[in-house]
């Protein structure tokens, strides 16, 4: 009676070993490499990631949930997904709440949970800089003729960026520095020409439906004053004073 008892609960332990299962190892990364490093496991809106775990003993459909830091349920990411279907993706939508995040992947009473991540809100550039190729801005501003150079912040900036450079007063002024240029490609460089009219410029980056441009500087023309009309213009003051 003892051995049947002592069969019939190994046989109901290796059964519930067969029979069970488990979620673990959930990741969450950027989608692509280019899209930039994921250790500071921080994101953005609009910003898309790639969600991968591994499992044993699961078949069928998960469901993928976005928490707070708080367990608390933000968003049910996909609720009927294949279990071996990876990576799943997921942008995460603008205007959700800064603050610790985590993916939770879930079948029935087995799950798994990513580790903390931030989300930040809005990607920005924190400045734009216009400089004089080699050289800082000289105080007059640029001349036609020499190459302008654009560099920008990009802490928190990943992906593909359009460079401008625009009137501030002629809104027809406007001339593509680069296009589709790499968010770490700095500087941008462009030799202004003399399709360009004298006056006052900005640097523009943008990317998307946001941009970020630079102080205001002035663009002069190639005319200059000869020499002898400035030594001239010394003459006069000289015969004056004596």
């Amino acid at each position: 009676m003892k051995r049947n008892f002592l069969l019939i609960a190994l046989l109901v332990i290796f059964t519930g070993i067969l029979h069970s299962g488990n979620i673990y190892s959930v990741k969450v990364g950027f989608e692509t490499e280019l899209e930039g490093p994921f250790p500071t496991a921080v994101v953005f809106w609009n910003d898309t990631v790639a969600i991968t775990w591994q499992s044993t003993g699961i078949s069928g459909n998960v469901q993928i949930e976005l928490r707070r830091f708080n367990n608390s349920l933000v968003q049910v990411i996909q609720p009927q997904y294949p279990f071996n279907d990876l990576p799943a993706t997921y942008r995460i939508p603008p205007k959700i709440a800064p603050g610790k995040y985590y993916v939770r992947v879930t079948q029935g009473k087995f799950g798994g949970n990513s580790n903390y991540f931030t989300i930040k809100g809005r990607r920005f550039i924190g400045w734009v800089k216009a400089f004089l190729e080699g050289i800082s801005t000289p105080p007059q501003g640029f001349t036609i003729g020499q190459t302008l150079a654009v560099s920008w912040q990009t802490t928190e900036i990943i992906g593909q960026l359009t460079i401008l450079l625009k009137s501030a007063q002629a809104p027809n002024q406007q001339f593509i520095i680069s296009e589709n240029r790499p968010y770490g490609d700095i500087p941008a460089t462009y030799k202004l020409h003399n399709g360009i009219l004298p006056g006052n410029f900005y640097a523009i980056v943008r990317q998307g439906t946001q941009t970020w441009r630079s102080k205001p500087f002035m663009i002069n023309s190639l005319t200059v004053s000869p020499p002898w009309k400035k030594i001239e213009k010394k003459d006069k003051k000289i015969f004056k004073k004596n």
